[in-house]
């Protein structure tokens, strides 16, 4: 462990924020364990329309939110926004602060790391990355025609790193075609104890419970890749057997319309619940509230959701080659399904409605797997292992 606080600069583009306030917890959590070590400050930029930038002090700590705008419909143009207007600001808290270490959080190259990855490079400090997905990589960009240039990035932004932490195996295999394996590091993600809310504050989500239901939570930002058109399919398919399923949606997102015109289609008003976005203190103190948990996502590189739905001592179902899959034991640990398949979605779920008991083993051999090998402090400890090697 560090013997005095040095100075850590984490730069991010996951932080929870007054527009997403679960954006990227586990990245806020992980600060919040580090500040007992370091003397952090925490600079975030998010994509957001207008150009915003304001400091204020959370969890022990300055963090600084930087929002800038760009075209939506092209992508490429935050670019050039980015470049403008958060790079500056980054470097004169860089210049303020003058850290000892740098750290960096991020879950694509463009337009995050394009930019910083030169400027970091003049810097004599050391230079960590954490990798926590590579949304903008070739093999996500099949048919984009600037696939040349997202390749040509990805290599200018993923070398010359003191040390890398990816939060799974086939991040690491993308990171280690650019860097010896010895700086790269599969470290996962992790949570932490949370403090409880009190009655108050859960009776409401109660009182959307329907009785003598099996309750269903899922819970992630309402884009197409998480897979949520696909759950809520599985859900009809379950009331057409005739079984008493509820869902219920915690999250946001730019396919929040569309989905809820496929509840309202399929006569799914009252089975299906659109909760929108729950701080994260409250959302884990709902869940025991659930009987099962599922994220039909097939786009997901670690899904810390996951994590805090298996310590709260539910049952999950996530889906094949993403998320936990390969973390946790299929049918011992977890359920997990063919992705884009809602046929398989509903019969993973109706398999655990009908055997209660695997229901309880697989809950119970999950919390155990969570507490075991995915607590923060454990997790923190092995980051703090690679800051301090000499």
């Amino acid at each position: 462990m560090p013997i005095s606080k040095r100075k850590l600069l984490l730069i991010t583009d996951l932080y929870p924020n007054k527009f997403n306030p679960v954006n990227g917890v586990f990245v806020q959590q992980q600060a919040i364990e580090l500040s007992r070590y370091y003397q952090v400050q925490v600079v975030a930029a998010c994509d957001k329309n207008p150009y915003l930038v304001y400091e204020h002090h959370q969890d022990g700590f300055p963090v600084k939110l930087i929002c800038y705008p760009y075209w939506q419909k092209y992508f490429l143009t935050s670019l050039i926004t980015y470049r403008i207007l958060a790079l500056p600001a980054i470097k004169r808290c860089y210049k303020r602060f003058q850290p000892d270490l740098i750290h960096i959080h991020d879950y694509r190259h463009i337009p995050e790391l394009f930019w910083l990855k030169p400027w970091l490079n003049k810097l004599s400090v050391p230079k960590y990355l954490t990798l926590h997905n590579i949304r903008t990589h070739p093999e996500r960009l099949k048919n984009n025609p600037r696939i040349g240039f997202y390749r040509w990035a990805l290599k200018k932004t993923l070398t010359g790193w003191d040390h890398i932490f990816t939060v799974n195996s086939k991040i690491a295999k993308w990171v280690k075609q650019y860097n010896p394996a010895s700086k790269v590091t599969i470290i996962g993600n992790a949570i932490s104890e949370f403090a409880d809310v009190g009655p108050q504050l859960i009776e409401p989500y109660k009182n959307i419970l329907l009785a003598d239901y099996f309750h269903l939570i899922s819970i992630g930002n309402l884009f197409t890749e998480k897979g949520f058109s696909y759950l809520i399919e599985a859900i009809y398919l379950l009331k057409k057997e005739g079984l008493q399923v509820q869902l219920i949606i915690a999250g946001d997102g730019d396919r929040r319309k569309e989905l809820e015109n496929q509840v309202k289609t399929k006569n799914l008003n009252e089975e299906v619940i659109f909760l929108g976005r729950i701080e994260n203190t409250l959302l884990r103190n709902i869940l025991p509230l659930f009987d099962l948990f599922v994220l039909a996502s097939y786009s997901e590189t670690f899904g810390i959701v996951f994590l805090e739905a298996m310590f709260a001592g539910l049952p999950v179902i996530g889906i094949k080659e993403e998320g936990i899959y390969g973390l946790a034991e299929d049918g011992k640990q977890a359920l997990f399904a063919e992705p884009k398949n809602s046929k398989d979605l509903a019969a993973k779920i109706k398999l655990l409605m009908m055997k209660p008991l695997l229901r309880e083993e697989i809950a119970k051999a999950g919390q155990r797997l969570v507490q075991e090998k995915y607590m923060l402090k454990e997790l923190i400890k092995r980051i703090i292992a690679v800051y301090e090697q000499k």
